[in-house]
C-alpha cells in the first residue's frame, strides 16, 4: 500500500449524472434530472433525458412509469412499498443537518484515538466519507453514501448476522471497520491490491483509512468479489458447496429481459443455509437463440446439464446466512466467469465499455455484466420480479412461486432493515460507485477477453471462511 501523509486529504467535485439501475426480469421506472446546478445525493442517481431506468422492485412502479429522482432518497429510503412483500421499514433517518463535518486535522485525532483505544490491530480499519459531503455543516446528504457502504459490506459477508455501519464521529462520515465482522481479514490484503488503492488510502498512527466510495468500488470488481467470497472455478464445485435439492426445483420461463437477448428460464431451491430462515437458491440458464428458448421452455428441468449449443450461459443468486444474496457468473462448459457473455447479456448502465448491442434499450454504448457490480446494483431488493411469466413448471404452481419470489424479497428487505436502511428508489451501491467514478474521474472500461484474469479457484465453502 502506499504510504500517504498522516492527514485525512477531503476534497469536493461538482454535480454528476449517473444511469440507473439494471434490471434483471424486472419492471422498471425512467428517471429524469431537473436543471439545476446544486449537487445532491439525490441528483447523482437522477438521469439525462435518454436515461435509463430504475428498479420498480425498488420503487414499487409498474413498466413504463416516470418519476423524477430529486428527493427520491430522503423520500424513500426507510421505506416499505408492496413490492418488497412487506418488509418491516428501517429505523427513521436521523436528523445529521446541522452536525459539523470533522477538519482533516479532527479527523486524524479522531482515528488516532479510536485506533488506541480499539487495540485490534491489523483488523481493524477505516472508512472516510468526509469528500462526499456538501458542506462542512450538514452531511444529511451522505445518508445514500452510508448505505451504500453498509450495503456492499454486508452483501460479502459470510457472517451469520447484519452488522451496522460503527461511526466515530457525531456527523457519521467516518466509520470503524473490524474486518471480521464481515469476513474479509483474509481477503483485506487482495483488496489493497486494487490498483487505486495508493490514492484512496492512508495511515494515522498505523490505522489504515479507506475513501468509502473507494471501498465499495474495490469489493465490487469481479476480480476480488470472486476470491473473497470463496467463489470456485466451475458450476459443479460451486453447486458442491450449495448442495441444493433439485427434487425441489421451481422453474419459470421469462421471455421478456432486460440483460438477456432471449430470455431465460429461472430456477429456484430452497436452500436452508443456518444464519436466517428460509434460504434460497435461483439459477438462470440463459440460451443464445429462439431455437433453443423453445427446447429450454418445454423441458426446463432438462437444462441443468445442457451445454452449447442449447445453454451457453448462467447467472446464480444464492442468499446468504445474514439474510443478503450471493452472486455467480457462469459460461459454456459450466467454467466460472468474470463477466457475462457479451453474446449473451449486457449491462446498459456501463457506456465506458463502448459496447453498442444492449438488450431491451435503445440505448446505444453500453458495456459487460460484471459479476459482483452489475449483480450488486441490478438486485436493489434482493431477488427481482418477473415482468411476465410464460410458464412454470416443478414443484409449486404459479401463485405458488410467485409467494416465493415475494419471500425471498422479504427476507433480502428484511436485512437491510436491519443495518438501519429500508428500500430505496435510488439503488445505494449504484449511487455510491458513481459518486467514486465521478471523483476520481474513473472511466473503468473493461475488455473481454481480460476478465478471465483473475477468476478464482478458492476451495472450501461458500459459507465458510
Amino acid at each position: 500500500m502506499k504510504q500517504q501523509p498522516t492527514t485525512l486529504a477531503k476534497t469536493s467535485y461538482h454535480p454528476l449524472t449517473v444511469i440507473g439501475t439494471l434490471l434483471l426480469c424486472c419492471a422498471c421506472t425512467q428517471t429524469s434530472s431537473k436543471s439545476d446546478s446544486k449537487y445532491s445525493a439525490e441528483k447523482a442517481l437522477a438521469t439525462e433525458k435518454d436515461a435509463l431506468t430504475q428498479g420498480a422492485a425498488a420503487a414499487g412502479a409498474e413498466p413504463g412509469n416516470t418519476a423524477d429522482a430529486e428527493g427520491a432518497a430522503e423520500a424513500t429510503v426507510g421505506a416499505t412499498p408492496a413490492a418488497t412483500g412487506g418488509a418491516a421499514a428501517a429505523p427513521a433517518t436521523r436528523d445529521l443537518s446541522q452536525v459539523k463535518v470533522p477538519s482533516d486535522g479532527e479527523a486524524t485525532q479522531l482515528v488516532a484515538s479510536d485506533f488506541a483505544k480499539a487495540g485490534a490491530g491489523g483488523d481493524v480499519i477505516y472508512a472516510d466519507i468526509r469528500h462526499l459531503a456538501q458542506n462542512q455543516t450538514g452531511s444529511k446528504d451522505l445518508e445514500i453514501y452510508r448505505f451504500g457502504l453498509a450495503k456492499a459490506l454486508n452483501s460479502v459477508s459470510l457472517n451469520p448476522s447484519i452488522v451496522k455501519l460503527k461511526p466515530i464521529d457525531p456527523a457519521e462520515t467516518i466509520f470503524r471497520i473490524k474486518l471480521a465482522d464481515f469476513t474479509l481479514s483474509k481477503g483485506w490484503p487482495l483488496i489493497m491490491r486494487e490498483k487505486n488503492a495508493g490514492t484512496n488510502s492512508t495511515k494515522v498512527d498505523g490505522a489504515t483509512v479507506v475513501e468509502g466510495d473507494w471501498l465499495v468500488y474495490a469489493i465490487s470488481r469481479p476480480e476480488i468479489y470472486d476470491p473473497i467470497m470463496n467463489i470456485p472455478g466451475s458450476v459443479p464445485s460451486f453447486e458442491s458447496q450449495l448442495n441444493p435439492d433439485y427434487s425441489k426445483a421451481s422453474y419459470i420461463n421469462i421471455t421478456d429481459s432486460m440483460v438477456t437477448f432471449y430470455g431465460r428460464v429461472l430456477q429456484r431451491i430452497p436452500l436452508e443455509i443456518g444464519g436466517k430462515p428460509g434460504g434460497y437458491y435461483w439459477r438462470t440458464y440463459d440460451f443464445a437463440g429462439m431455437p433453443e428458448q423453445t427446447t429450454a421452455f418445454a423441458a426446463p428441468q432438462n437444462m441443468r446439464f445442457a451445454t452449447i449449443p442449447r445453454l451457453v450461459a448462467g447467472e446464480f443468486f444464492f442468499s446468504l446466512p445474514n439474510g443478503m444474496q450471493g452472486y455467480y457468473v457462469s459460461g459454456f462448459a459450466f467454467q466460472t466467469r468474470l463477466d457475462a457473455q457479451l453474446f449473451i447479456a449486457t449491462d446498459f448502465r456501463r457506456p465506458q465499455d463502448k459496447l453498442t448491442t444492449c438488450v431491451g434499450d435503445k440505448i446505444q454504448s453500453c458495456g459487460y455484466v460484471l459479476n459482483g457490480e452489475s449483480c450488486m446494483t441490478c438486485h436493489g431488493n434482493g431477488i427481482n420480479m418477473p415482468k411476465t411469466i410464460q410458464g412454470t413448471s416443478g414443484v409449486g404452481s404459479a401463485a405458488e412461486i410467485t409467494a416465493l419470489l415475494t419471500k425471498d424479497q422479504k427476507r433480502f428487505t428484511d436485512a437491510m432493515a436491519e443495518m438501519g436502511y429500508g428500500v430505496s428508489a435510488i439503488e445505494p451501491i449504484n449511487a455510491t460507485l458513481a459518486a467514486f467514478r465521478k471523483r476520481t474521474g474513473l472511466k473503468d472500461a473493461r475488455v473481454q477477453g481480460g476478465e478471465l484474469e483473475g477468476v478464482s479457484s478458492a476451495s472450501g465453502s461458500l459459507l465458510k471462511h
